[in-house]
């Protein structure tokens, strides 16, 4: 093992990665200073009268097709907001990353810093109104989610091979993505 080479690589990495890392710090504090707010308290409480199926029921027949959404934001609201802190954040990096490598394929650090600069224009706080949990699962995570159901895609136009656990992870994705209305029409058309 030559330690050496191994920073080498580490730090080549990090000066080639240096936008997307900067993100994702910023991302880090930004979640850290989030508070339990909105309809986050809502679907925390939602376990506390009913089951998950008598709750997926109500929602799909009164008020909304998105069952999976609605599904995963009671768990997360219930069980954990750290967790939901850290997929976020996760999401939100992966988000950036790939737009910037979907348009970027000579890794150019300029075009780089306008895909970060590109999310960084909206108003991050806006999305605190409806809670934290609830917004970013129905809006961010969806946009997020129809961006990996394209990687097959992206790699067919580029005349890449795509193995087997990209195919799988991008249906999964595509069905998430698509329990969202305004994504399902994007997706769909």
């Amino acid at each position: 093992m030559n330690i050496g080479k191994d920073k080498s690589k580490l730090t080549q990495f990090i000066k080639d990665n240096l936008t997307i890392i900067g993100f994702f710090i910023l991302m880090l504090a930004l979640h850290i200073i989030m508070t339990f707010i909105g309809d986050d308290i809502g679907y925390a409480n939602v376990l506390s009268n009913q089951s998950l199926t008598d709750f997926i029921s109500f929602r799909y027949h009164e008020w909304s097709s998105r069952l999976i959404i609605d599904c995963i934001t009671v768990i997360l609201a219930k069980e954990n907001y750290i967790v939901w802190k850290i997929l976020d954040i996760i999401l939100y990096t992966l988000g950036v990353y790939l737009v910037i490598k979907f348009i970027n394929k000579d890794n150019n650090k300029y075009v780089a810093l306008i895909g970060v600069s590109l999310f960084l224009m909206y108003p991050f706080f806006d999305m605190a109104g409806a809670g934290w949990i609830a917004t970013t699962l129905n809006y961010l995570w969806c946009f997020v989610f129809a961006m990996i159901s394209f990687i097959p895609l992206i790699n067919e136009i580029n005349g890449k091979k795509t193995n087997i656990f990209i195919y799988i992870i991008s249906i999964l994705s595509l069905f998430y993505a698509v329990n969202q209305e305004q994504s399902c029409l994007l997706i769909l058309g």
